[in-house]
């Protein structure tokens, strides 16, 4: 069975860091690059894992755990999401 990762970062070479070395670990990795378009791909790529950084413009990491578990008619709200934030200064 084939694990899949979300990396949501806005840095695109830590984005792309992060996929390489996931994809060279057999795994299947999809990016996004800010919190406005990981809602959308939570739904659309089923991750087993999100690599969620926590500062970003537009919609941070913050942000996009409070609307992950507010939102009450989502079925996004009834999985449990291993996630690994990260935060830099």
């Amino acid at each position: 069975m084939t694990r899949r990762i979300l990396i949501v970062d806005d840095d695109e070479h830590t984005r792309t860091l992060l996929r390489d070395f996931c994809e060279q670990s057999n795994f299947v990795a999809s990016v996004a690059p800010d919190g406005e378009q990981i809602v959308a791909k939570l739904d659309q790529f089923r991750p087993d894992l999100v690599l969620l950084d926590l500062v970003m413009p537009n919609k941070d990491g913050f942000a996009v755990l409070k609307e992950i578990r507010t939102e009450p008619s989502s079925p996004r709200r009834k999985r449990r999401w291993p996630s690994c934030a990260r935060w830099t200064r």
